[in-house]
C-alpha cells in the first residue's frame, strides 16, 4: 500500500520533470502545509470527488467510498473523532529559464 511520502515523491517527479532540462537553471521548490478539517460526510464527498473513485461502476464506488469512511472509522488516530485534519500540502516549484 502506498504511503503520503509515495504520492508527495511522486508528484515531485510529476511537477519537476518538465524543469528538467538544459533551458532552465537551478529548480527552486517550497511546500507550504495546508491542513484542512474534515468529517465523515465531507470526506466520503471528497472522495467521490476524485476521478479514481468517479470513474468506477457504481457498485465498486459505493464500496470504495464506504472503505474510505471505514478507515476514518477504525484508524487509530482518528477513532472515535468528529472532525479530524486531512494534511494537504500545496508545493510551488519554479525554474529561471536560462
Amino acid at each position: 500500500m502506498r504511503g503520503a511520502g509515495d504520492v508527495l515523491t511522486e508528484s515531485r517527479s510529476i511537477a519537476e520533470r518538465p524543469l528538467d532540462h538544459s533551458a532552465f537553471g537551478a529548480v527552486e521548490r517550497r511546500e507550504f502545509p495546508n491542513p484542512v478539517t474534515f468529517d465523515r460526510e465531507r470526506l466520503r464527498a471528497w472522495a467521490s470527488s476524485t476521478s479514481r473513485i468517479a470513474i468506477l461502476e457504481p457498485d465498486d464506488r459505493e464500496r470504495a467510498l464506504a472503505d474510505v469512511v471505514r478507515v476514518a472509522d477504525e484508524h487509530p488516530d482518528l477513532h472515535g473523532l468528529a472532525e479530524f485534519p486531512i494534511p494537504f500540502v500545496t508545493v510551488a516549484v519554479r525554474a529561471i529559464r536560462v
